[in-house]
């Protein structure tokens, strides 16, 4: 046999090989992130390994660019959901999954909520100013829209692990920005945003917040009107 013919042999042969080896991988990875899915949807476990070694296969062998935009924020919601115990390793990890989101994908739904986990991860690592900054102009950024209108199975399932919340989005980033707000003192501010918050039980928590860091203050000063420090 040519080498000629031996080598147009051998790449009909890899070629045919590779045709049934990529859509096998490819149901695979489905199945994967499918499993993923449910377990969060029936079960709402955000805090299982195995869906978290899942994720991380589907985006090893995923030809998909949606399954692997999809792995990366729900990978990124499972680290998020330990933010504030994890080594900072884990939370730059969880820093990385989102901003490779918010710039592959940044009209998608899963670049709003990457977007909003970068705010987020910004007041698990202490950083109230830099939060506060990022949280007003994510509200006028993120299209809070396309994620509430998002019907994908993963999208439903992040929504139902914020209690299914109309607008959950927008009034979370409302939440974060105010209580980031108490924390740099900024009392008056947090009140501002406080009266735009519709959802009753996030808006309890921050007046519960407020009240918190006025009796903190009060406690600084004394008669004479000069707070301690």
């Amino acid at each position: 046999m040519s080498t000629m013919k031996y080598c147009i042999l051998s790449y009909i042969f890899f070629a045919t090989l590779l045709t049934m080896i990529i859509p096998s991988i490819a149901e695979e990875t489905t199945v994967l992130i499918n499993q993923v899915v449910e377990e969060l949807t029936v079960k709402g476990n955000w805090k299982s390994k195995q869906a978290v070694s899942n994720l991380y296969k589907v985006l090893q062998h995923s030809p998909d660019q949606e399954e692997r935009l999809t792995a990366k924020i729900l990978l990124a919601q499972y680290l998020g959901d330990h933010a504030a115990e994890l080594p900072e390793v884990e939370r730059a990890r969880m820093r990385q999954l989102c901003s490779e989101v918010a710039q592959e994908s940044p009209n998608s739904w899963q670049g709003q909520v990457a977007q909003f986990n970068l705010v987020a991860e910004r007041g698990f690592s202490g950083n109230y100013s830099e939060q506060v900054i990022s949280a007003q102009q994510a509200l006028k950024t993120i299209d809070f829209e396309l994620f509430e209108a998002a019907q994908a199975p993963a999208a439903r399932a992040i929504h139902q692990a914020y209690g299914g919340k109309s607008h959950v989005l927008r009034e979370a980033m409302k939440l974060m920005l105010a209580n980031a707000l108490c924390e740099e003192g900024r009392l008056a501010e947090a009140e501002q945003v406080y009266a735009t918050i519709q959802d009753r039980e996030y808006a309890l928590i921050i007046q519960q917040r407020i009240d918190l860091a006025k009796k903190a203050i009060q406690r600084r000063i004394p008669a004479s009107g000069h707070e301690i420090r």
